[in-house]
């Protein structure tokens, strides 16, 4: 076999998982679960060509670092206190991977083609399932929240990247994964996305000179994007009209009226165990917080599996521990860009700091971080991204 062709293999086993996470993350059921095949037969590839010593070189980078730690903690609670499998596998599974990936590997610049296709299939399996189908947002195979979340990274990506590459797919991709944003009707992915495109946008309306193009293709792709979606979006506003006129009432058993209960109990919560958190035992504590009366009887019969708040949601179950880990892992690639010189080519800090502050937004009413399809690429695109170059 020549040289070449081994090395035509090895690529594709290596970027393999990678390249699953806009393919068939939207096709084939559980692929959270399924994916660590993947990420295991290239962690056994890696370790075949180059034997420990990327290992030895990966060990002490700080991100791979908070990675490890964090897996180890997350463990801990699991055999003690309770904590979620899911996070702790996919913890574990990229921290493993990026352990033994080779940096000198790489290469994303087949990036806007995997965007172009992620936003095409994402786009047809929400039509499919949301408007063919007709299956209610709490019934469908991928929970819409952390599509939403994940598809919202991903435009982000490609909006910058069209930025600076002029490449016309990732317009295109960008504006696909939009439309799709609307049509799952998921608040928490609207906002980050419409935040973070206008200040993308208007950093770039400020470097540009071409003002009047920029805005007016902006406003074209604007309209474009609400007349496809407009009924999802009509839909979504009146129920969020809806559930405030609710709560002006006195009604708090609502979507939003039951955030603002689990907000309002956290702090009881987390002053029983503010340093390992509750775990499991948190739902017990609840009722507790009932049977005293410092919570309404819709919030103790919903019994939240989790807290619609990310911060919360850590401080409660995982304590400040927990949560110091979750801040790291989220804030140490904005920080890391923060200190890189200002030539350091191999740094997108516009697109890191985006990224961060989407995933902040998102973090505000829901628990992405704790759902495995948007914690994978959270982890692979905080890692790859200062790293990688585009250009």
């Amino acid at each position: 076999m020549s040289t070449k062709l081994k090395l035509n293999w090895f690529d594709t086993i290596l970027y393999l998982p990678l390249i699953s996470l806009f393919t068939a993350a939207f096709v084939i059921p559980g692929w959270d679960k399924k994916v660590v095949i993947l990420f295991s037969v290239s962690i056994i590839a890696i370790i075949c060509k180059y034997g420990l010593n990327t290992i030895k070189e990966n060990y002490k980078d700080p991100y791979v670092v908070i990675l490890i730690i964090s897996a180890i903690y997350g463990s801990a609670l699991y055999e003690t206190i309770g904590y979620g499998s899911g996070e702790i596998r996919t913890l574990i599974v990229v921290s493993l991977f990026l352990l033994t990936f080779p940096k000198e590997r790489i290469n994303l610049q087949g990036l806007p083609l995997l965007l172009l296709l992620g936003a095409i299939i994402s786009c047809i399996y929400t039509l499919y399932i949301s408007v063919y189908l007709d299956i209610p947002r709490s019934k469908q195979p991928i929970n819409a929240i952390p599509l939403a979340v994940t598809l919202c990274l991903f435009a982000i990506v490609s909006l910058y990247l069209f930025f600076e590459t002029k490449m016309k797919v990732l317009l295109c991709a960008f504006f696909i994964f939009s439309v799709t944003i609307l049509i799952t009707e998921t608040r928490g992915a609207i906002l980050p996305l419409s935040i973070t495109s206008g200040l993308l946008l208007l950093v770039k309306i400020k470097e540009s000179n071409q003002f009047k193009k920029l805005i007016t293709t902006s406003l074209l792709g604007f309209i474009f994007t609400l007349t496809l979606s407009y009924g999802f979006v009509e839909a979504r506003v009146n129920k969020t009209v809806s559930e405030i006129q609710s709560i002006n009432k006195g009604d708090y058993n609502t979507s939003i009226g039951l955030r603002l209960q689990m907000w309002q109990a956290s702090p009881d919560l987390i002053s029983i165990s503010p340093v390992f958190g509750l775990g499991d035992g948190h739902k017990q504590a609840l009722k507790n917080l009932y049977n005293d009366g410092k919570i309404r009887y819709s919030l103790a019969k919903f019994s939240p599996g989790h807290y619609h708040n990310q911060f919360i949601d850590k401080a409660v179950k995982s304590g400040v521990i927990g949560l110091t880990l979750f801040l790291l892992i989220i804030y140490f690639p904005a920080y890391q860009c923060s200190k890189a010189s200002q030539d350091h080519k191999r740094y997108n800090k516009l697109l890191v700091y985006l990224l961060t502050l989407a995933f902040t937004i998102a973090c505000i009413t829901d628990t992405p971080f704790s759902q495995t399809f948007t914690l994978y690429p959270l982890l692979l695109l905080n890692f790859f991204i200062p790293r990688a170059k585009f250009k």
